[in-house]
């Protein structure tokens, strides 16, 4: 079983679209509604793969792929889609389609993994709302609070 190219190519053109600057590179800040957007049709591929997906306070979303031994640490990789200004269209959403084309092969293939794996999209990574990047993470590992 190999990567499905074209599924990654239309996963990363769609979320291209949602921009707030088209064709001045990519702008989509966190928490906007070109945000939203892209993070409502990322929770529906995760979905469509029958993942067990949530939100937290931050607004990281978390896609679980249980696996046969669920004691045993989890699994995960993380990515973002959140832009500075004029930002480059890969830089973040590779990591998220990546990772989400790994977990389709894994389904396909029928296999159950030992571990759960676990997929995070974290919020506000860039750092442009707030003044400091990865609030998202922080606030996974306890730094931020709701």
């Amino acid at each position: 079983m190999r990567p499905e190219a074209g599924l990654i190519s239309r996963h990363i053109e769609t979320l291209v679209r949602f921009n707030d600057t088209p064709g001045e590179g990519i702008s989509r800040m966190s928490f906007t509604e070109q945000d939203r957007g892209a993070r409502e049709y990322l929770f529906k591929e995760m979905r469509n793969l029958e993942l067990a997906v949530r939100f937290d306070g931050a607004g990281n979303i978390y896609g679980l792929l249980a696996g046969k031994v669920p004691e045993k640490p989890r699994l995960m990789t993380r990515s973002h889609i959140d832009t500075v200004y004029h930002g480059g269209k890969y830089v973040g959403v590779v990591g998220t389609v990546c990772a989400l084309e790994h977990l389709r092969l894994i389904r396909e293939s029928g296999m159950c993994p030992d571990r759960s794996l676990e997929r995070v999209v974290f919020s506000e990574e860039e750092g442009p709302n707030f003044g400091s990047s990865l609030a998202g993470g922080k606030a996974m590992n306890g730094a931020y609070t709701e």
